[in-house]
Parts: C-alpha cells; sequence; structure tokens
C-alpha cells in the first residue's frame, strides 16, 4: 500500500509542477487567464489535426 500512496504523492507533485511552469509562461508572454481560456476553447479537432498535418510534412 505504500508504494500506491508514493505514486499517487508522485503525480500530485507533477501536476503542482506543471501548473506552476503554466502560471510562470503565461506571466512570462504576458498572457492572462482568460486569453488563455479562449484560445483553448477555440481548439477544434479539425485545426488540430490540420496543425499535425503540417508538422508531419514538414518533418517528412
Amino acid at each position: 500500500m505504500k508504494y500506491v500512496a508514493k505514486n499517487k504523492q508522485g503525480g500530485f507533485l507533477k501536476l503542482i509542477i506543471l501548473i506552476v511552469i503554466a502560471v510562470l509562461l503565461l506571466r512570462y508572454f504576458g498572457i492572462t487567464g482568460t486569453e488563455a481560456i479562449d484560445w483553448v476553447k477555440s481548439l477544434s479537432i479539425t485545426r488540430i489535426l490540420d496543425w499535425i498535418k503540417e508538422l508531419l510534412n514538414s518533418v517528412g
């Protein structure tokens, strides 16, 4: 049981670190939380697939 609890705590710690890094990046680039949320809401599956296709075409 100790291993399972330790693993969950490690995942929680990684999540906290990810959030802190995201907040620092938002602050560095001068983006507000509302702007970031609006950008995520504006994403669509077709737009994401187009980005992936462009990336694969530029690499290959």
